[in-house]
């Protein structure tokens, strides 16, 4: 297979990357900060290693086919990372390359599990990478769902296809349609999340990362304490309202939008389910929360509740209180609620609701065969019919789910974990949750204890559980590589 179609979009995203570490750069030149070197290097260094890949382009980007794709959208997550953890290797905060990967595959797959501690006195560059990095990881998990996943048909997504064709050469001028689109929804959201967390009483620092952080659902914070250390109500709630416009389909705002149908967003039958399945846990938990912590005050529980379970179903892992510490339903509740996800189309991870409704279709129309096996039973979502193409992805996606969790989490115990450890480890990783359960990684815990054998381990399961594993395993397939 000639992968020399896929050089140029590769030489043109580690381009964009060299300059995006500039910004970082350019700020710690202003407020005197030695890092910037490391940044400035780190950006020649990219920007050659982009050059290199433009001249061995193949110039005829008619020939870039469906493998293509595939291989492309695998490449990018895993050369963009090697790159863009430069800047924290060669920082002044004694970070290894092994830890330096696993921060920037955390915060490129929106992940949010860090190695880093002492974040208040980190510079100022370093903290401001961070959330760059979670928010075009964001931006970038979006254009994929929404135009590369429908036309690879990854776990089912091909339901969203945006148009009937599907031939190569029109994937890159739908993305580019696409991401224009979203790219100013997702800014504008950014920019409102950014003031009102500044009205409520961040600094203006803080405010700005924690926006990025909060629409990309990605969940780094500046302290180690994360939102704990912010504890207004309203700010609480701020986070609150954006992780879940985050977890929202992108796709169906912009056709809110392009459209004029404000009210088409709500008609979908995905976010009814997902709003009404966040609505009834969110309450179920501030009632136990209330009664176990024995609480006078229920909106102060309604609020420590929603925050922490939008944080966990969106997959962005923002921490305000130890939730295993609320009794003993709470650890068990949460590990499930971390592979639960938000809609497709969205910045979040895990499953994604969508997934959850095409197998209680599938469910439904299996029992109604064995109940009537001549029966003609069409299931249908917002109105179109659900193929058995779609029904067998969803099941490959979580079969592969399933084995790469068990996988996962036996390597994971093979490095020394204990099984709360590795097991929590594996789901959040697989779900770009970030905290996992335990005292080590849980929600007051750092990842920074853990062997360099088990990071590269998360490594793996964080970039699988983003490209939605079907999407990798192809490229395992021998006949892939055939010509």
């Amino acid at each position: 297979m000639d992968i020399r179609p896929i050089l140029f979009p590769l030489s043109g995203l580690l381009a964009a990357l060299a300059l995006l570490m500039e910004i970082p750069a350019l700020f710690d030149y202003f407020v005197h900060n030695s890092e910037w070197e490391a940044f400035q290097v780190s950006a020649l260094i990219t920007f050659f290693a982009a050059i290199a890949l433009y001249i061995g382009r193949d110039r005829n980007m008619s020939h870039f086919s469906l493998r293509h794709g595939y291989l492309f959208t695998v490449s990018c997550w895993i050369l963009l990372p090697l790159f863009a953890a430069l800047p924290f290797f060669w920082s002044t905060q004694d970070m290894s390359y092994t830890d330096s990967v696993f921060e920037t595959i955390s915060g490129l797959t929106t992940t949010g599990a860090t190695v880093m501690s002492g974040l208040e006195y980190m510079p100022p560059g370093i903290l401001l990478w961070r959330g760059l990095l979670q928010w075009v990881g964001g931006i970038g998990i979006v254009v994929m769902a929404i135009s590369i996943f429908p036309v690879l048909k990854t776990g089912g997504m091909q339901l969203f296809q945006l148009e009937s064709s599907e031939t190569a050469g029109k994937v890159f001028p739908r993305i580019q349609d696409v991401a224009s689109g979203v790219f100013a929804i997702y800014s504008g959201l950014t920019v409102l999340c950014g003031l009102i967390y500044f009205i409520a009483g961040m600094s203006a620092f803080d405010a700005v990362v924690h926006a990025m952080t909060t629409l990309s659902t990605g969940g780094f914070s500046n302290t180690d304490m994360s939102f704990a250390a912010f504890p207004d109500k309203a700010i609480i709630w701020t986070g609150s309202l954006f992780m879940l416009l985050g977890s929202l389909p992108f796709s169906l705002m912009l056709y809110s939008l392009r459209r004029k149908s404000r009210w088409v967003l709500f008609a979908d039958r995905q976010v009814q389910i997902y709003l009404l399945f966040l609505f009834f846990t969110c309450f179920f938990c501030a009632t136990m929360f209330h009664i176990i912590m024995k609480n006078e005050d229920f909106f102060y529980s309604l609020t420590l509740a929603t925050f922490n379970v939008i944080s966990v179903v969106t997959t962005t892992g923002y921490a305000f209180e130890d939730y295993t510490l609320w009794g003993a339903f709470a650890p068990v509740l949460f590990f499930f609620l971390t592979f639960v996800g938000g809609c497709s189309g969205s910045t979040a991870g895990g499953i994604k609701m969508f997934r959850f409704h095409v197998m209680w279709l599938s469910f439904q129309k299996q029992f109604g065969h064995l109940i009537f096996p001549k029966g003609v039973f069409v299931q249908k979502i917002n109105g179109k019919p659900l193929h058995n193409d779609i029904s067998q992805s969803v099941l490959i996606y979580l079969t592969l789910l399933i084995f790469s969790f068990a996988v996962l989490a036996t390597a994971l115990s093979f490095t020394g974990l204990d099984m709360v450890t590795a097991l929590s480890g594996a789901a959040t990783s697989l779900s770009n949750v970030g905290p996992g359960l335990g005292e080590i990684i849980g929600p007051a815990g750092n990842f920074k204890t853990l062997p360099d054998s088990a990071k590269w381990i998360l490594d793996i399961g964080m970039i699988l559980g983003r490209l939605e594993y079907v999407t990798v395993v192809v490229l395992l397939q021998v006949s892939f590589w055939r010509f």
